[in-house]
């Protein structure tokens, strides 16, 4: 597994950004996730510009969990193409980083 730690970010509707959340947590995908928002989206849909509310899941993962994360949004997102987008952390604070990996190689 690679255990590069960094962000995940997913957005959702605001009806169903929690739920997803706290599954993610809960199923040992993600160590935290933080909830933000309202946030508009503005972007291009099948050849239309298109505007929605929307939270913003930030997920503290590892490289090694999104294939999981992928899956399960797979099955509980309600979007035909959920964001899905990875940023490595670079220069983090090594304890916090150490407590991700720790949180999410722990038993269920």
């Amino acid at each position: 597994m690679n255990e590069h730690t960094g962000v995940a970010l997913v957005s959702a509707p605001p009806e169903k950004a929690k739920a997803i959340a706290r599954r993610l947590v809960v199923e040992r995908l993600a160590a935290c996730a933080q909830v933000s928002g309202p946030l508009t989206s503005i972007y291009q849909w099948r050849e239309n510009l298109e505007e929605e509310q929307e939270r913003l899941i930030v997920l503290k993962t590892t490289a090694g969990k999104l294939a999981a994360i992928r899956e399960l949004l797979g099955q509980v997102h309600p979007y035909e193409l959920p964001e899905l987008i990875f940023l490595p952390a670079g220069g983090g604070d090594p304890a916090y980083l150490r407590w991700i990996t720790d949180t999410l190689s722990a038993p269920g």
